[in-house]
């Protein structure tokens, strides 16, 4: 497409250029207005869809020449590389080569990444990360054989790898020789070693699983909701490579399971395994109501009054007109009382034995 060929050649006679940082904005700006200009040459023509693939892959490879010659500048205030990769994912849904550009945007976004490492925003660049892998994957759900997606994929894992530490690093670097393996596979002409799930379908799998433990436990199967329970919490166990705003989804999901796992424990009368429970809910979520409720429930019944009672205090101070915690607390000072009656009727007749023994001494 000669569109496509005039703004590589745009780019080209500005690579390796150096801008100063107040030429810098206007360098991005005539690439933008170029590709803007180029676009309208292809309204309303046949192969429009094409002829825009191949102008979005040209312009997102010109910004990609300019990153590399900036420097320490940063980029001008609208970030170009958002604007790059938004016309990319606008561009998919009616593109013949959706992997292909996919895979721009992910190489956009790695550059990204490498600039903010470089700047000490590991944060930043690991978000930056997962996305460029994300969009990676989303390629090769398209075009499963797409070597060099592969390829880019491992050097991702391995990127992400250098920013963790322990078993987390450990799944990363394991990732990255899976791509790896798959890539070498597929050149070779062999049969590409199958990749397990993405994190996000197991975290997907692992919200099925609760929810089918859920309906085992309201049709009072309990020994069938505690085992997808428990498969529920083995997808997420280890599970790392989500974006860092999932971690928070993983924690909500692992309280409510344990929570849940816990009500079940108490069903069967298994107060301690409650307690185990709701000590990680609570160690993760401290004023989580229900959880407070229960352990107290669970505390009473092991006739620990204190614990309990401190439970279920904390608890009523949560939810003052909750009936259901008013009448645990009315049971635990029944008992309270029951124990202390006992223990004085015990004293009692320790002191009279007592009495008893100094009266008659034994010979």
């Amino acid at each position: 497409m000669s569109q496509a060929s005039d703004l590589s050649t745009a780019a080209q006679q500005l690579r390796g250029r150096r801008f100063p940082d107040d030429s810098l904005d206007q360098a991005y700006k005539d690439i933008y207005e170029k590709y803007a200009d180029l676009m309208k040459g292809t309204e309303g023509k046949e192969g429009q869809e094409s002829a825009r693939d191949e102008i979005l892959v040209a312009w997102a490879q010109a910004y990609k020449q300019h990153a590399g010659a900036r420097g320490d500048a940063r980029l001008p205030a609208d970030d170009l590389y958002l604007i790059a990769t938004n016309k990319l994912t606008e561009a998919i849904p009616t593109s013949q080569e959706a992997w292909k550009l996919h895979f721009v945007a992910s190489d956009l976004l790695y550059d990204e990444a490498m600039y903010m490492k470089h700047h000490d925003n590991k944060s930043k660049a690991d978000a930056l990360l997962t996305s460029a892998r994300d969009r990676l994957q989303q390629a090769l759900s398209i075009k499963p054989d797409y070597v060099e997606a592969l390829d880019q994929l491992s050097v991702l894992f391995q990127e992400q790898s250098a920013l963790r530490q322990g078993n987390e690093q450990m799944w990363f670097v394991g990732q990255a020789k899976d791509a790896t393996r798959q890539a070498d596979a597929i050149r070779a002409g062999e049969q590409a070693p199958r990749q397990g799930p993405t994190p996000e379908a197991k975290f997907e799998i692992a919200s099925q699983e609760k929810e089918k433990g859920n309906q085992y436990f309201k049709t009072g199967d309990l020994q069938k909701a505690m085992f997808h329970y428990h498969s529920c919490l083995n997808y997420l166990n280890g599970l790392f490579g989500l974006p860092p705003a999932m971690e928070s989804k993983i924690t909500e999901l692992k309280v409510t399971v344990w929570n849940n796992m816990a009500t079940v424990h108490l069903k069967q009368g298994k107060s301690e395994r409650a307690i185990e429970k709701l000590d990680k809910v609570l160690a993760a979520s401290p004023q989580n109501l229900k959880a407070l409720f229960r352990r107290g429930k669970a505390h009473l019944g092991l006739n620990d009054i204190d614990r309990a009672r401190t439970d279920l205090t904390q608890a009523q101070s949560m939810a003052p007109a909750d009936a259901e915690i008013t009448r645990e607390l009315a049971m635990l000072e029944r008992k309270a009382a029951q124990q202390a009656k006992k223990q004085s009727g015990f004293y009692a007749r320790m002191f009279d034995k007592m009495g008893q023994d100094e009266a008659n001494p034994s010979k």
